[in-house]
């Protein structure tokens, strides 16, 4: 909904971000639709900044049109919007793809605060950033007047930005309103399959007799100094 924070999360293989992929149309999926609102806008920042697109100059990128940009009903020199977030002029003709991950990142927030989008989409986005773009990161994410959806393993990001929570374990989902709901969920889980599988050796264990188990050991032990 406008305005909401969905945080995924869960361990790692449990199919988050192909999830983020499914929603922000990058995959389709196998079965079942998708629905999307008319006239959706989406932007996507992901772990391999395909949000970005490399083949652009900084300049470019911010300014498609012009050698101007448009914030708040005014016109501002590309150069001078730049510089708010520490791009020095003689980076402008700079390639995306040549810049370092903290400044595609820096790059991302500039544009994200130029075209605000419906929702917004994030995987991974603090991978390789320092503290400080972390912090303005997750004030413009804060400030996003539509919906995002975080997946992300720093757990201060997530916890400060989101409040609601879907959580993937063992192929089902679950809405959780607190990050550490979703610990307490996960820690269940992880008790469950343990018991199962617990349960499950001693079942084997029980079609065998007390006699065959100690056959196995014997020859067990006879392998050993075999081996020695």
């Amino acid at each position: 909904l406008k305005g909401m924070k969905l945080g995924i999360v869960g361990r790692n293989g449990s199919g988050k971000s192909t999830l983020l992929k499914l929603l922000s149309g990058e995959i389709t999926p196998d079965t079942g639709t998708i629905r999307r609102a008319q006239q959706l806008r989406t932007l996507t920042f992901d772990q391999g900044r395909s949000g970005l697109n490399p083949s652009l100059s900084l300049s470019s990128y911010l300014a498609p049109d012009s050698d101007s940009v448009v914030l708040d009903g005014r016109e501002i020199h590309v150069a001078s919007y730049a510089a708010r977030y520490l791009f020095r002029r003689e980076q402008l003709q700079t390639p995306v793809s040549a810049l370092s991950g903290g400044e595609q990142a820096r790059l991302f927030l500039a544009k994200l605060h130029l075209e605000p989008a419906d929702l917004i989409f994030l995987d991974e986005p603090t991978n390789d950033l320092d503290i400080e773009t972390v912090e303005a990161l997750q004030e413009s994410i804060a400030e996003v007047p539509g919906g995002v959806v975080l997946m992300s393993h720093d757990r201060r990001l997530i916890q400060e930005v989101c409040d609601l929570f879907l959580v993937i374990e063992g192929g089902k989902t679950q809405l959780v309103s607190s990050y550490s709901q979703w610990q307490t969920t996960l820690e269940g889980f992880l008790n469950q399959q343990k018991r199962s599988s617990t349960d499950q050796g001693a079942a084997q264990l029980g079609e065998r007799t007390v006699v065959q188990v100690e056959l196995e050991i014997a020859e067990i032990e006879k392998a050993i100094l075999q081996a020695e």
